[in-house]
């Protein structure tokens, strides 16, 4: 089948589902309306989406305003549509140029489906925001999947009670190959080493894990590593002001800064390190979790990460308040107060995503949504 994805950008969590679709005989294309500083591409090259738009976003770093502001070129992006010829097209967002994308798409009676990382389970819609919600999707494929089963922080506050109201949308995992094996040894010299994986930017919340870090009293045993990128203007100002804090704190000499690692060269520190902390806010579905734990790492995540139900669904470690390094603190004692716990959570991360996020969970899923009829 010819399949062709759009979105904003290729995101790393891509890697690993266009090979799982190009080894089962699929042909895969990519377009995006902009390319990342640090993304690697070793199966399939975006296309750039045909453009009206001015301006560079890689000093600003302003992704939400450049994505609301892309001006498609119309004429051409039909041309091309014609041209790749694609059995499915599987748009990202709801922006305004994916739902002319999706108009188009319709003129060619191409089939359309929209990926986005919203929960399959939430808590119930009253009427009005069911309307609201249908009137905010006009114009968006019905079809819809996501890599998110549901968010803990929904079920916390609901009490369990969650339900699936889009009864169109269907959950497929993302796809995570298992590293070569490998005989992991956990602290082993006495120490905790901590891994912090995200974009120097505000939402990324690395300030959580320095407070947390301070508040510690096993602080003087744990090792940190910060890995994130800093490009635009406002990531070396959340940078300087990180390592500015780091250093007020006297925490120099247990944490870590590193900047613009590409996502292959990772693997070193995963293999390095014990856990890995999550502290964003609001952060859709991280992908770093599910890396991580393919090493083996346990892992600390906040409640309102699109991945965290994997870590408490595979016994993989603890979750937090992302306001709270009081709680993040707590976490990264437990490793101290039961060392065996980090060694447990590790294997159970590693278990975890060999069962749950191989090729073939991801295929099952996939393949059955391209048989549904319209």
């Amino acid at each position: 089948m010819n399949i062709l994805f759009i979105a904003p950008r290729f995101h790393s969590n891509q890697i690993e589902i266009v090979r799982t679709l190009i080894s089962k005989g699929h042909n895969v294309k990519f377009c995006v309306m902009y390319k990342g500083p640090l993304e690697t591409y070793p199966d399939v090259v975006p296309m750039l989406l045909p453009s009206k738009t001015s301006g560079d976003i890689s000093m600003t770093g302003n992704e939400a305003a450049y994505i609301k502001n892309f001006r498609l070129d119309v004429i051409q992006m039909m041309k091309l549509l014609k041209n790749l010829k694609p059995d499915i097209v599987i748009i990202r967002d709801k922006s305004i140029a994916m739902r002319r994308i999706v108009l188009l798409c319709d003129i060619l009676r191409i089939r359309t489906v929209l990926y986005d990382q919203s929960a399959i389970y939430e808590p119930a819609l009253s009427i009005m925001r069911r309307i609201r919600r249908r009137i905010y999707n006009f114009g968006i494929p019905k079809e819809r999947y996501s890599p998110v089963l549901y968010r803990e922080a929904d079920k916390l506050e609901s009490n369990s009670r969650l339900v699936q109201n889009d009864k169109k949308a269907c959950y497929i995992p993302f796809v995570m190959s298992l590293p070569y094996e490998f005989k992991k040894e956990y602290m082993e010299d006495g120490k905790l080493h901590v891994l912090d994986v995200g974009k120097y930017r505000e939402y990324k919340n690395h300030t959580v894990l320095v407070d947390a870090m301070h508040r510690c009293k096993y602080k003087e045993n744990i090792d940190i590593t910060i890995v994130g990128q800093c490009f635009s203007n406002e990531e070396k100002r959340y940078y300087s002001n990180l390592q500015k804090k780091i250093d007020e704190l006297n925490l120099s000499d247990r944490i870590e800064l590193v900047t613009n690692v590409e996502s292959s060269a990772m693997r070193e520190y995963y293999l390095s390190h014990d856990v890995l902390i999550l502290g964003s806010h609001n952060e859709l579905a991280s992908i770093s979790v599910l890396e991580a734990m393919s090493y083996g790492l346990s892992v600390f995540s906040t409640k309102n990460n699109g991945t965290a139900f994997c870590v408490t669904k595979g016994k993989a470690g603890l979750l937090f308040n992302p306001n709270s390094p009081d709680e993040l603190a707590n976490c990264l004692s437990a490793c101290f107060e039961d060392s065996r716990k980090v060694k447990i959570w590790g294997k159970n991360a590693r278990e975890y995503v060999k069962k749950h996020h191989s090729a073939e969970a991801y295929l099952m899923p996939f393949e059955k949504l391209l048989n549904i009829k319209n």
